[in-house]
């Protein structure tokens, strides 16, 4: 079977689909969705995973919203929701890094749940069947900050889906 490494695969996306110094309202949500099994045990997890770009600058912001083992409803879609993003990463060059470690934290969380070295896994892991991969326009792009007046992230509520023949009009 083929497979397909998501961490090489999705910085070539994201600057293919979403240029530098687009438009601030314009972002590109990735929806995967990773499903591990292990058949000895009849024990499986199902976690969608949101990835959310934005790319105004330079700099290249990397939000997530994950739970682990977590399959979401629509109810909780932020497509239809406002949304908390964790901000794993606001660089111009080691975005593709820092923003994709939740890959490291997935693999870590799947060692505990299943107290298995994931390669011993049925592991599944695609880009969303149900969600595919959307520009998005933002209502609200709000931060949040700690104390110290850092961003941990931004909550998102999304104004709209563009559509792909009028994207152009959001890139420079």
């Amino acid at each position: 079977m083929l497979k397909i490494d998501l961490t090489q695969t999705i910085p070539s996306i994201v600057e293919t689909m979403l240029p530098k110094y687009s438009d601030p309202s314009l972002g590109l949500l990735i929806t995967l969705d990773l499903r591990d099994n292990c058949y000895e045990t009849n024990k499986s997890a199902a976690t969608i995973l949101y990835f959310l770009f934005q790319r105004p600058s330079n700099y290249t912001k990397v939000l997530v919203k994950y739970k682990f083992n977590e399959w979401l409803d629509c109810s909780s879609d932020p497509i239809y929701n406002e949304t908390y993003y964790t901000k794993y990463s606001d660089h111009d060059s080691c975005w593709k890094s820092d923003g994709l470690k939740i890959f490291t934290e997935h693999y870590n969380n799947i060692s505990t749940y299943f107290n298995e070295h994931p390669g011993k896994l049925s592991s599944f892991y695609s880009f969303s069947l149900h969600n595919a991969i959307k520009y998005v326009k933002f209502e609200k792009f709000e931060p949040v900050t700690q104390e110290n007046d850092y961003i941990k992230g931004y909550n998102v509520s999304i104004r709209e889906i563009i559509n792909l023949q009028d994207v152009h009009n959001y890139l420079h």
